[in-house]
């Protein structure tokens, strides 16, 4: 599954006033998050992303991700997206004093109940509670 999001983060937006966007997405494991500043930004426009309250992209709570028509992909995320936080929060921020930028964020994960081929703790936890669901066995 996947979803894109885009946002005008108005000029002169100091990163204390900074924009939160809540960005839902379902149960599963996120794989894969790309950012895109278009060119013009210059570095001004700024963001990070949290998983909940996990700082995902990137992993610092002190960084940010920006770049001048240049797409960030980050890959083989593996994280996981539990009930109770199915969505993302995207944090945007704009030093430019004249102009606004307009960002985009793409995600991409897997939803719980489909398959998943990389070998994480995830989906082999997912893959123990099928096999003891179909052969009738006791939990760990």
């Amino acid at each position: 599954m996947h979803d894109r999001w885009e946002y005008k983060i108005p000029a002169n937006t100091a990163h204390e006033d900074r924009v939160f966007i809540e960005c839902p997405v379902s149960h599963g494991v996120l794989t894969r998050l790309s950012v895109y500043f278009p060119p013009g930004n210059y570095d001004l426009g700024r963001c990070r992303v949290r998983l909940g309250e996990k700082h995902i992209a990137p992993r610092s709570p002190s960084s940010f991700l920006t770049s001048n028509g240049v797409l960030i992909v980050l890959e083989d995320m593996e994280e996981n997206i539990t009930e109770n936080r199915p969505y993302l929060i995207w944090e945007l921020w704009n030093k430019d004093e004249t102009w606004p930028h307009t960002p985009m964020m793409t995600a991409e994960w897997v939803g719980v109940d489909e398959p998943y081929a990389k070998t994480s703790a995830f989906s082999i936890r997912r893959l123990v509670e099928q096999m003891e669901e179909f052969f009738g066995i006791g939990g760990t």
